[in-house]
């Protein structure tokens, strides 16, 4: 899972579509499934990371602040909305994100993360 860390700071996902306002992307969101190569990380896996305390968040402030706690690291951006979801900036690499039916997704060279919403 640590291999997947460059994800978040720089993947690139160009979309199309209607507007998305920001407040859809608002909130805290906790890792609900990633997949690398067309690998998907188990449920097993995923609680004994975080049954280890070693869980993947993000948090995205009304104010546009964005925190992404990775694995034990804390890092702070920001976000603001885009026509497929928002934009999250993290030690200046833009990371589009894509926010469809509750999930927000990234994805970049067969890599796929997906957050729910956990508020």
């Amino acid at each position: 899972l640590v291999i997947a860390f460059p994800l978040f700071v720089g993947m690139g996902l160009t979309g199309c579509g209607s507007p998305v306002d920001g407040a859809v992307c608002e909130g805290e969101w906790s890792l609900k499934q990633m997949s690398m190569n067309g690998e998907v990380v188990g449920s097993d896996e995923m609680a004994q990371l975080q049954s280890l305390g070693l869980t993947i968040e993000l948090s995205l402030a009304a104010n546009g602040m964005a925190e992404l706690l990775f694995l034990g690291e804390m890092e702070t951006g920001t976000w603001s909305a885009s026509p497929t979801g928002c934009v999250l900036t993290f030690t200046g690499e833009e990371i589009p994100v894509e926010v469809s039916e509750g999930m927000l997704t990234m994805e970049d060279n067969g890599s796929v993360v997906t957050f729910a919403r956990s508020n």
